[in-house]
Formats: C-alpha cells, sequence, structure tokens
C-alpha cells in the first residue's frame, strides 16, 4: 500500500513508483525511451560509470547506501560523538545516457521510506538530500569538513564555518509530506548559523537558483502562510536550543506570530542524508530580503537588511540604520519633536513588541546578537524575530541588565544594542505606550492559557521522533531529558507573566528614591474620581482598585512626572467600600462609592 508519492518531472528516466512512504516492500522498474540507465545509491550524480540498469530493483536493504556519512568526521573532537548505527531509507538516483556516455536530460532521485524495513510508521514529513559525498566530507571543499578548524579561531576556522556563495553545494531535494504532497527539485545547500555549524547536526540553507532548473521553490511550504513560492528556505536543527527541548525557537516563533514585528514560520521535518537519518530539523522560512519582499510586496533588491547594531550590511544598503544611529547618538528624546522625528525613523508599535517580546521570552542570547531589522524606500526600520534557542532558560531571568546595559562586554549586550530602548526612555510619551502595551500583552498574548496550547503543539509535533533523535545525536540525551526540559518551558511559561511583569514595572515606575504622594477626590465618589499624583521624578505607577473579597475590578498605568491628575471612570462598579493600591509603593487608600 503507498502511504504517499512524489512524481519527478525533466527527466530522461522514469520510476514505475515516485518516492515518497510506502508500507511494505516491491520490486521498482526503471524505464528510458533512449540509451542505457545508469544509477546509484550514494547520493552521488550518476555517470556512464556508476552501475548500469538492467532489471527491476526490490526496494530492500541491500539499496541502502554504503557510504556511513554518519562514521566521517564532522565536527570538532569534543563535538564529535557518533552513534554505532543510523536508520536508512532507500535513495536511488538514475540517468540515462546515449552510446557514446553522455547524459541525456536530468538526473533524478527519488528516495523510497519503507514502513516495513524501517519497523516504524512515519510521524514527521521527510525531507531528503541526495548529494555527493565530497561535498560534504572533502577536506578541502566538503562544507561539512572540519579540516583546519582551530580552538583558537573557533568562528572562522575549518570548512564549516565558511560562508558565501563558494561553499554552496549542489543537492537534489525532495520533500515528501505524509499525504503525498511535496516537491523535487535540485538546490544549492549551504552551512549556516554560527556557533552551531560546529555541532554534528548542522544548521542548513537551501536555496533555489534557475541554473539549478527552477528559480523558486514552488510549493506552499506552510499552511498558515499565503506563500505559494519560496527562494530560501532554512532547515533548523533540533539539537540547536541550549537546553535539551529543542523546540525552543519553535514555540517562541508561536507565540510571537500575533504580534507587531515579523516571525518566521516553522515546521518539523525528519532530514535524510544520502539515506542517512539526520534527525529532527523544523524547516524554516529565512529571515532575508526574499521574506520582506513576499510580505510587502515589493523588490527584493530594494530591501536593505541590517544584521548586527553596528549596521551590518545583510542586503542593500546600510546608510540609512547608520544616519539612525548617529541620530540616536545625541538625541535628547524627552523633547517630543525628537521623539517623534525618531518615530519615523523606526516603527515605533514594531519596536515595542519586539522588545517586549525578547524580554518575555528572556532570550539570552540577545540583544547584541540575533538582531534583524529592514527597510524598503523610505519606510520605518522594522524588526525580525529570529532564533529563540536561548529562550525560556528561567521564569525569573531578569531582562533589565541585558536591555539596559551600558558597559564594557561585548555579549550578550553591549552600549550599541541598548542605545535605542535607553533613548527612548527618556520620553514620557514611549514610556506611556510601551507600559499600556506591556499590560495588554501580559494579560492576553503572554498568559499562560494563551501560551501553554502552542507549547503542547510543538511537543506533540515531535513526540515520537525524539527517541530517534537522541540515538542518533544524543541532544536530547534521551526522552526522559527531553520531557523534562519541555517540562521546564511549561513551568517557564506558567511563571514568566508575573515575573515578566515585575522586571517592567522596576524598568518604568517612579524611581525608589523618589518622592511620591496620592490624593483621590471626590471620596465618597459617584461615577468617577480623580487621583492626583505628585512626584519629584518622572516613572510609572499603577493603581488597582479592589473589591472587599480581594477581588481586582479595575487596574491601569498612570505616568508621574511634576503633578498629574487623572479621571477614573467608576461608573462600572458597584456602590460599595472598595482599596486603591499603588505600585510600587504599595500605599493603599480607602475609596467609597455611591
Amino acid at each position: 500500500m503507498v502511504l504517499s508519492g512524489l512524481g519527478v518531472a525533466r527527466s530522461q528516466v522514469t520510476f514505475s513508483a515516485p518516492g515518497g512512504f510506502y508500507e511494505h516492500a516491491f520490486s521498482l522498474t526503471l524505464t528510458s525511451n533512449i540509451g542505457t540507465i545508469h544509477y546509484t545509491l550514494d547520493g552521488s550524480v550518476p555517470t556512464a560509470q556508476s552501475p548500469l540498469y538492467t532489471t527491476p530493483m526490490l526496494l530492500s536493504p541491500e539499496l541502502y547506501s554504503s557510504c556511513s556519512l554518519f562514521l566521517q568526521q564532522n565536527a570538532p573532537d569534543d563535538w564529535w560523538n557518533p552513534p554505532a548505527v543510523v536508520d536508512r531509507v532507500i535513495v536511488i538516483r538514475a540517468a540515462a545516457f546515449d552510446s557514446s556516455g553522455n547524459r541525456v536530460g536530468e538526473e533524478c532521485a527519488n528516495t523510497y521510506f519503507i514502513a516495513d524495513l524501517a519497523g516504524h510508521t512515519p510521524q514527521l514529513p521527510m525531507l531528503s538530500i541526495a548529494i555527493d559525498p565530497d561535498c560534504l566530507f572533502d577536506a578541502d571543499s566538503g562544507i561539512f569538513s572540519p579540516d583546519g578548524w582551530s580552538a583558537d579561531d573557533e568562528y572562522y576556522t575549518g570548512n564549516f564555518n565558511q560562508h558565501g556563495i563558494e561553499w554552496e553545494r549542489l543537492a537534489h531535494i525532495e520533500f515528501h509530506e505524509l499525504n503525498g504532497n511535496g516537491f523535487s527539485q535540485r538546490l544549492g545547500m549551504r552551512v549556516h548559523g554560527c556557533m552551531t555549524r560546529r555541532y554534528m547536526q548542522k544548521p542548513l540553507k537551501l536555496y533555489a537558483r534557475k541554473e539549478y532548473g527552477k528559480k523558486n521553490i514552488e510549493y506552499t511550504v506552510f499552511a498558515d502562510r499565503p506563500y505559494s513560492a519560496y527562494k530560501r528556505l532554512v532547515l533548523r536543527p533540533f539539537s540547536a536550543s541550549w537546553d535539551m527541548a529543542g523546540i525552543s525557537d519553535r514555540v517562541a516563533q508561536s507565540i510571537a506570530e500575533p504580534l507587531r514585528f515579523v516571525s518566521l514560520a516553522s515546521r518539523a521535518v525528519t532530514v535524510y542524508i544520502n539515506g542517512e537519518y539526520w534527525g529532527i530539523y523544523y524547516m524554516q522560512e529565512s529571515p532575508d530580503e526574499r521574506l520582506v519582499a513576499q510580505i510587502d510586496g515589493v523588490d527584493a533588491d530594494d530591501v536593505n537588511v541590517i544584521g548586527s547594531w553596528t549596521g551590518l550590511e545583510e542586503n542593500g544598503s546600510n546608510a540609512g540604520f547608520l544616519q539612525l544611529m548617529d541620530f540616536l547618538a545625541n538625541a535628547d528624546l524627552s523633547d517630543s519633536l525628537q521623539y517623534q522625528h525618531l518615530c519615523s525613523l523606526i516603527d515605533i508599535d514594531n519596536f515595542i513588541d519586539y522588545q517586549l517580546f525578547e524580554a518575555f521570552i528572556a532570550n539570552k542570547d540577545w540583544p547584541a546578537n540575533n538582531m534583524r531589522c529592514f527597510q524598503h524606500g523610505a519606510t520605518p526600520w522594522r524588526w525580525i524575530f529570529y532564533d529563540g534557542d536561548a529562550a525560556f532558560s528561567s521564569h525569573g531571568y531578569d531582562m533589565l541588565a541585558p536591555m539596559t546595559y551600558t558597559g564594557d562586554e561585548d555579549w550578550p549586550s553591549n552600549t550599541a544594542s541598548t542605545l535605542c530602548f535607553r533613548r527612548l526612555l527618556q520620553s514620557p510619551l514611549f514610556l506611556k505606550r510601551f507600559s499600556d502595551r506591556m499590560v495588554e500583552l501580559n494579560s492576553t498574548v503572554f498568559r499562560y492559557e494563551n501560551t501553554a496550547p502552542l507549547l503542547e503543539r510543538a511537543v506533540a509535533e515531535v513526540r515520537e521522533e525524539v527517541g530517534r533523535q537522541a540515538d542518533r545525536f544524543n541532544t536530547p540525551s534521551s526522552v526522559l531529558k527531553w520531557r523534562n526540559a519541555t517540562g521546564r518551558i511549561d513551568r517557564f511559561l506558567r511563571k514568566r507573566p508575573a515575573d515578566f511583569e515585575s522586571q517592567m514595572m522596576e524598568l518604568i515606575s517612579v524611581p525608589a528614591e523618589a518622592t511620591v504622594s496620592f490624593l483621590i477626590y471626590p471620596n465618597p465618589a459617584l461615577e468617577a474620581c480623580n487621583i492626583r499624583c505628585t512626584s519629584d521624578m518622572m516613572g510609572f505607577v499603577q493603581y488597582s482598585i479592589f473589591d472587599l473579597t480581594g477581588r481586582m475590578v479595575k487596574s491601569d498605568m498612570l505616568l508621574c512626572t511634576g503633578q498629574n491628575t487623572y479621571t477614573i471612570n467608576l461608573s462600572s462598579l458597584p456602590a460599595g467600600i472598595y482599596a486603591v493600591r499603588f505600585l510600587p509603593s504599595g500605599e493603599v487608600i480607602r475609596l467609597v462609592v455611591r
């Protein structure tokens, strides 16, 4: 019985059954109306010297690649710990050749997952990479090779640390959904990321190019996105998380989805390289100019993408970003005109959500790292969230220090990465906007009732596959360790909102050394009362109104700078005696509503 299958076009060779998921083994027939057929089983491109196809091939373990890539070292010694065996699938690359040994038409590749041979039924889609082994492990040119790596220069030595199109290798990629849909085409492949490049399970990036056959991956990769074509896709390894959970970025992206900055769609897949199991990956949108072009409907060449607070150009020009930073260096945003000017340079609502979100998830690899923003034309700068692998570690982790850092360190925070936020804290207009949004998000998007289902979805997506991932890469080291790690994320999401609000209140509230007084009038009140707040320093206080049962019936933020008076609508409250508490001072005033 066929569980799913996917055809391949533009080849002179026809397979009697498409690649995909099958329950039982069967005999496969290859045909061509011209010349002879040669094939390979090790992922390499067939040549006239490759094995000659003559009779139907029984899909059996005899067709597994004998290359054993998993035993070829692809990481420095401290990160190298290969398993004794790996699970396999069958990958057949075939091409037709004329009598002179010249290839006729394109080669094609099909991958066959046979449930009987695997001993289990697949739970995740499969992404199969067929690539010449030398493209991965050749000492001079293999992109997985650790050749030349030195701990003294750990981020720039070794083949796996090399960047650019000269380190892109051509591969045949098949993506098989469990329902039979998918795509199959030749794509460029590079090693991706930063520190995770040294791991055995490496991050990868796929590139569609016209010279490879198609200029796009023409497939609706993500059901919750309206896009039917992608130029680039990222393969994010399960082992990239800073803990044993593997799902941190997946959960973070899901929480970020309704917020006012760009987040990335992703989905879990199993990856096979030349038929060898390579673990759980998250296939994800690439945070670059192509994605911005899709979202905003503009030409990718017109998009400026910046990859660091010092103005690293990812695409286009950094001139506008450097001008922004020059302005911030000497800005006084307590001046409303200067604040309004900054609001013309950056999307302030996008920036507020971005800052609040990174603070909420307690991202320990931010803000100095993992920053990306973009603009096109004269539009304000906007931010993209990517890389939540360092999130959710401790619900009490205080983000105030990295968000407002002014010391001499470079990581995880530095003065350049906090400059914009620190300057904005000078502005009463920003503080009000920031605090209102903080209260709103903490009572909606960040509530445990809303985040817990997103965690459960991410856990359920990979639960049946984690044991195989652990056996292959020892990350997580066991299913039990994984369960414990996901439990810690659950505890984080449950307890974080209270810690987060407390931290943000400390950031924006009236300083402890301020002299603050409150007056409520008239008291008793009917449908409204006034709160007069007098302070010798600027900051926010939070007032909360409680009934006699201790239930909070109203809460909001008040900006205190000098003397301010705010009118509070009481029309929704029944007559009675209430307590009004002010934070952070803790002062309580009795209020009578008639």
